[in-house]
């Protein structure tokens, strides 16, 4: 295997393990924007995103529109089988938000991440890769509330980031419009000033998403032809696609596409695939007695051949 993707597979393991805010109407959430909106402040190489849309998984989840994302007392006595409409938002703050959900690995408070108002955050996509991780959210928790919160704990004030150097995230930058951004080193400073756009290859493979978990990453190194592959799930992390994308303008076979080793899985129960274009779809459902949590999140990190190369 060469060196590429030894590298994009130590990066999606490093998921398997495991900002910026802005003004907004304190009686109204914003309505979260789109990926490709969110996602502009990404830079434009990064390997994985994952977005999580808080506004419709709490609507799916049938809780209030200010239900805590980050109410880390609801997920004590969490039971895997039978998780709480609570307990699932914050699996899905999991997944957007890892730069502030360290609570559920260490089952401690991270006083830093304790300043920011998941009652608020509408929306989230985080990646990962040389320099990061890094979370971006939509909230309307004024960011001076939050930089506020976080000079009390010791960060220093740098123009529009707050920073302190040797924490789990070292800055928080407002990004303006209800958007912070939160990483490491200084790579909120750099995407403040630099607005890298995005890697925009994602953002067209999941653009037909209908779901509020989405996350996608470049490559799979057990199809060489296949160029991005992701999906998206709904808030109960029990049904979703799985899409990918051919690399060099190759159009799709459905007769190509090959589920034999996600069906060797208690991942996936597979539907029936499609295609479109230079794209192909299998829509899935989680069994019953299968492993809990996201069935996409396992997709990606441990891949599966799902594409018979010519």
């Amino acid at each position: 295997m060469d060196s590429p993707k030894l590298i994009r597979l130590a990066l999606l393991s490093a998921l398997a393990a495991g900002a910026i805010t802005g003004c907004g109407d304190d009686d109204e959430p914003a309505a979260p924007p789109p990926l490709e909106q969110l996602g502009t402040y990404l830079p434009a190489d990064a390997p994985v995103i994952t977005f999580v849309d808080l506004a419709e998984a709490r609507a799916q989840l049938g809780l209030p529109a200010d239900a805590d994302a980050l109410d880390f007392d609801a997920y004590e006595d969490f039971d895997a089988d039978d998780p709480t409409p609570e307990q699932q938002l914050v699996e899905t703050a999991v997944l957007g938000m890892p730069s502030l959900t360290s609570y559920v690995q260490t089952l401690e408070e991270d006083p830093a991440s304790a300043e920011f108002d998941g009652s608020k955050i509408t929306a989230a996509v985080n990646t990962i890769g040389d320099g990061y991780p890094m979370t971006i959210i939509v909230t309307t928790q004024p960011f001076e509330e939050i930089a506020e919160g976080l000079t009390a704990l010791g960060w220093r004030t740098e123009g529009d980031v707050v920073v302190k150097e040797g924490e789990r995230f070292e800055q928080v930058a407002d990004g303006g419009d209800g958007v912070v951004i939160i990483g490491r080193n200084e790579i909120a400073a750099d995407v403040l000033a630099d607005e890298p756009g995005g890697p925009t290859e994602l953002f067209e493979l999941l653009s037909p998403a209908d779901q509020p978990v989405q996350a996608a990453v470049t490559g799979n190194p057990f199809d060489e032809c296949v160029a991005t592959i992701g999906g998206w799930e709904n808030a109960a992390l029990d049904e979703g696609v799985l899409r990918f994308g051919l690399a060099d303008d190759q159009q799709a076979d459905v007769e190509s596409i090959t589920t034999e080793e996600l069906d060797e899985t208690d991942t996936f129960d597979m539907g029936e695939p499609s295609v479109d274009g230079t794209f192909a779809e299998i829509p899935f459902t989680s069994p019953e007695d299968g492993p809990p949590g996201s069935s996409l999140r396992a997709f990606l990190t441990r891949f599966a051949s799902v594409y018979d190369c010519k």
